[in-house]
Formats: C-alpha cells, structure tokens, sequence
C-alpha cells in the first residue's frame, strides 16, 4: 500500500508540473472568475430594475392617495355646506314659524 502510494505522490507531482497545466489551470479559473461575475452582474441589474419598479409604484400609489384624500376633503367641505345650508333653512323655518305663531294670537 505504501508502494502504490509513493507511485501514485510521483506520478501527480509530475503531470501537474509543466507549464501547460498552469495554462489550462489559469484558463479555468478566469472562466469560472469571469461567469461568476457576469452572473453577479446580472443579479444586481436584475435588482435594480426591480427597485426602478418598486419607486415607480410607490409614485402611482402617492398620487391615488393624493387624489383621494383631495376628494375626500371635497366632499368633507360639500357635507359642511350643506349643514350649513340645512341649519339656515331649518332657522328661517323656525322664525317663520314663531312669527305666524304670533300673528294668529
């Protein structure tokens, strides 16, 4: 076993020594460097177009909201109005109702 061993120590320290071996080594690592980093790149692209997206909704929803809350005040200021409208009409009504008591006595 330790025979085989020895040969076996040999015969990997001598096929990983040459020169074309570190080339074709070199040439995997930036390959594999080189993926990796285009894969990177496309993640982060990825993610920011995914904030681009996420910003351009929050702009939509600000502004629905903004339209909302405008209509809302709207209409708060027509119910407003109106009673006062209601208690104008509802005050005239009653003088209305005390003078004619008034008169008939």
């Amino acid at each position: 076993l330790r025979g085989y061993q020895e040969g076996l120590s040999r015969l990997v320290s001598t096929r990983y020594d040459d020169e074309e071996y570190e080339k074709a080594v070199i040439t995997i690592q930036r390959i594999y460097r080189g993926h990796r980093h285009y894969n990177l790149g496309k993640k982060l692209k990825c993610l920011k177009h995914q904030q681009e997206l996420e910003a351009a909704a929050v702009k939509i929803q600000k502004v629905h909201r903004g339209r909302i809350t405008r209509r809302m005040q709207k209409d708060a200021r027509k119910v407003k109005a109106a009673g006062r409208v209601q208690c104008a009409m509802r005050g005239k009504l009653a003088r209305r109702a005390v003078e004619r008591a008034l008169i008939e006595k």
